[in-house]
């Protein structure tokens, strides 16, 4: 069976359950995704995911090199855009996308974010900073990321939950 769907710029399936364009129906709570990437991730990776899947809070996930393995319902209500029609972006995509802006209203540099200094670092990061959602919304974030470690201490890549100040 050879399953057919559109594709973001990323290679990733986008858009609705309509959108995907299949030569058969999907049943309930089933979708599409790469299997090859799937499969080259790291189990600690899937299940930060799928802790993430758990949480209310806002939450980013990259791997090691910065890409955007996944963002939560709650950061989809914050960044104004849903997971399933951006899919993973590199960092150099998603730092700028956002629009960051110091709590000053200036342009900031995505090595100034937390989670890209957690990155680099592989060490915790906390801050505020605003940003414009893709729905064109300002929100004034505080934004604490942190390290994933697998066992032997091996670097996997950074979380970040994050939250709109009030």
């Amino acid at each position: 069976m050879i399953v057919r769907a559109k594709l973001n710029h990323f290679g990733h399936t986008a858009g609705t359950m309509e959108s995907l364009n299949l030569d058969f129906p999907l049943l309930p709570y089933t979708f599409v995704t790469n299997p090859i990437r799937m499969a080259t991730q790291e189990l600690e990776l899937i299940l930060s995911r799928q802790l993430a899947e758990c949480l209310k809070q806002a939450m980013f996930l990259t791997d090691t090199a910065g890409n955007l393995v996944y963002y939560n319902e709650g950061a989809e209500e914050i960044l104004g855009q849903k997971f399933s029609d951006t899919g993973p972006m590199p960092v150099e995509v998603w730092a700028t996308l956002f629009k960051p802006l110091t709590l000053e209203g200036v342009p900031m540099p995505p090595e100034d974010l937390p989670l890209v200094c957690t990155l680099q670092s592989q060490n915790p990061h906390h801050g505020s900073f605003s940003i414009r959602s893709l729905n064109g919304e300002l929100y004034t974030l505080t934004v604490t990321a942190i390290p994933l470690h697998g066992r032997g201490n091996r670097f996997l890549g950074a979380m970040a939950l994050f939250w709109k100040e009030t």
